[in-house]
């Protein structure tokens, strides 16, 4: 019993000192969230937009967790899918169109497409 109390303080001790800074350095954006979107919208009083995310993988990301199912007006967060945004862009046509790519918001330019 005596070394099984020793093993388990050096596991928690390891804990501690190795995995636990690591892990609390990824608080603040952790699954690519950060508050820094929500500030933006803030600081640019953007309203009922349509927003499009650069995602990191297809967990979490940024400007998901703010989409509001219960009001049609609320601004819109989306997957960044390049050319493909535009099919969602005429849904919305009224509503101004952002691209978030993880650390700045800016006016979304809508991509020339060559026909061929």
């Amino acid at each position: 019993p005596q070394m099984l109390a020793v093993a388990l303080l050096l596991l928690c001790v390891l804990n501690v000192t190795t995995y636990l800074p690591k892990k609390l350095r990824e608080l603040p954006t952790y699954g690519a969230i950060s508050a820094r979107l929500a500030q933006e919208i803030e600081r640019q009083q953007i309203d009922e937009a349509l927003i499009f995310v650069e995602t990191q993988g297809i967990l979490f990301n940024d400007g998901f967790h703010m989409n509001d199912p219960g009001d049609p007006t609320a601004t819109l967060f989306a997957r960044d899918f390049g050319g493909d945004n535009e099919r969602l862009m005429q849904l919305y046509p009224e509503r101004p169109v952002w691209r978030w790519n993880g650390e700045r918001l800016i006016p979304y330019q809508k991509i020339a497409r060559i026909e061929r």
